[in-house]
C-alpha cells in the first residue's frame, strides 16, 4: 500500500493520512482507515476528502467485513 495513489502526488497510505487525516497512518480510526480502502481503485474521482455516497456506502462496507474478522484483535493476530 506504499505505492497506491490516494491522488494526484499522494503515494501510499501514509501520505495519504497524513493528507486527508492529518496524523500517522498508525493512528488512523478504523472509520478513516476505510475510507482510504473505499477509494481505490480510482482516488481521483472517489475522493477520501470529499466522499460521495457511494464512498459512504463502501467504506461502511469495509467496516462490517472489518468487524466480521474481528477487528483490531485480528490484525494483532497476525502481526
Amino acid at each position: 500500500l506504499n505505492i497506491a495513489e490516494f491522488g494526484r502526488g499522494i503515494h501510499g497510505v501514509e501520505a495519504a493520512a497524513q493528507r486527508f487525516f492529518d496524523k500517522p497512518a498508525a493512528n488512523l480510526t478504523p472509520a478513516q482507515a476505510a475510507t482510504l480502502a473505499a477509494v481505490l481503485p480510482n482516488p481521483v474521482r472517489l475522493r477520501a476528502d470529499a466522499p460521495s455516497p457511494y464512498v459512504r456506502q463502501r467504506c461502511d462496507q469495509i467496516l462490517r467485513q472489518m468487524r466480521a474478522l474481528g477487528g483490531p484483535a485480528y490484525l494483532r493476530q497476525i502481526d
